[in-house]
């Protein structure tokens, strides 16, 4: 039972090094369901981040291979299914069992929902405490969360909010840049 609070650490630990390693989202996205999944047993952990002007969820991360097809297909208006409620209100919903009966389950066919008893979604809430994401986790069989597991998803999820943001931020200035080489070229060519 004291291995715990260990492996959770050093998840969270693995984690922040994941966030500060790289500025390419789907990398990051990538690793850390990977060890999010790993520290919970979830059977499948996704990651929806805010796009566009309609501010739609999107898929932009899972851990299940067999679903990655759908990276970028799944989305969500605000309130529609349980990522898109957990985004408009703001609060992190844990169902332990029959996931499926719950109102706010969208039921997505291509992602085998049927076999997934329990369900976690977390905000992801960035530094200015705008939402721009969602973390979900599926397990196969009912589970009853922990107030460890609760914390740890919520810590992971502030993590996520910041890689989010610092990918967010690089690819701005990364166009800034792009803009200000094609007008110095122009300028040149005259």
């Amino acid at each position: 039972m004291a291995e715990a609070p260990v492996d959770e650490r050093r998840v969270l630990y693995e984690i922040i090094r994941t966030v500060s390693s790289s500025v390419r989202l789907d990398e990051v996205l990538d690793a850390i369901v990977e060890l999010v999944t790993e520290q919970t047993r979830a059977h499948a952990t996704l990651v929806f981040i805010v796009e566009g002007a309609e501010q739609e969820l999107v898929l932009r991360a899972v851990s299940d291979d067999q679903y990655r097809v759908q990276i970028g297909r799944v989305r969500l208006a605000r309130g529609e299914g349980l990522a898109g409620w957990v985004a408009k209100h703001r609060e992190p919903v844990f169902l332990a069992d029959n996931a499926l009966q719950d109102p706010r389950v969208k039921y997505f066919p291509e992602f085998e929902e049927e076999h997934y008893q329990s369900i976690v979604s977390v905000p992801l809430i960035g530094p200015d405490d705008e939402v721009i994401g969602v973390i979900a986790l599926h397990a196969e069989a009912p589970r009853v969360f922990t107030e460890e597991d609760a914390a740890f998803v919520t810590h992971s999820a502030s993590l996520v909010a910041s890689a989010v943001i610092n990918a967010r931020l690089y690819e701005s200035a990364r166009r800034r840049v792009d803009e200000l080489e094609g007008l110095s070229a122009l300028a040149t060519d005259r």
